[in-house]
């Protein structure tokens, strides 16, 4: 582990002073954390519209299109990411019960039908009147994130 955390933060740290190798680094973290996705977004606080999107290639253009514009005000996630602290971790299944989960659209008619299901949410920067945000997601059959990834 302390191997794999050295290389995630020199490369998510060489990220920043290189931005084209930002979706390298975040893909990385992605498949440390064992995710199938990545979404990194900045939502206008007030609103919660999407002022930037960035996603792997794993989720297809539209249907990230329809997240931004419509399921994001849907999303109780989009809710919590706003309120908890920097760097915190939001695992959707610790703030969500399953017959909350089941009911919500964002799950059943976006995350489910790309074969997502569960997520962790990490707010990264906060710039007063947005916010950005870094989901990672995994398939649907796959178990819910634990305290391993928490770790990393």
């Amino acid at each position: 582990m302390p191997d794999t955390l050295q290389r995630l933060r020199d490369s998510l740290y060489d990220a920043l002073l290189e931005p084209a190798d930002w979706v390298g680094a975040l893909n990385a973290l992605r498949t440390a954390l064992e995710g199938d996705a990545f979404h990194h977004l900045t939502l206008r606080k007030d609103d919660r519209q999407v002022l930037s999107s960035l996603s792997n290639v794993e989720v297809p253009p539209a249907k990230l299109r329809e997240y931004d514009e419509h399921m994001i005000h849907l999303d109780p996630r989009a809710t919590l990411s706003l309120q908890i602290p920097l760097g915190e971790i939001l695992l959707d299944h610790e703030h969500l019960s399953m017959s909350e989960i089941h009911r919500y659209p964002v799950y059943a008619e976006f995350l489910v039908p790309l074969g997502l299901r569960h997520t962790m949410d990490i707010p990264l920067q906060d710039h007063g009147h947005s916010r950005e945000v870094l989901a990672i997601l995994r398939p649907h059959d796959h178990r819910p994130f634990g305290p391993a990834q928490r770790l990393l």
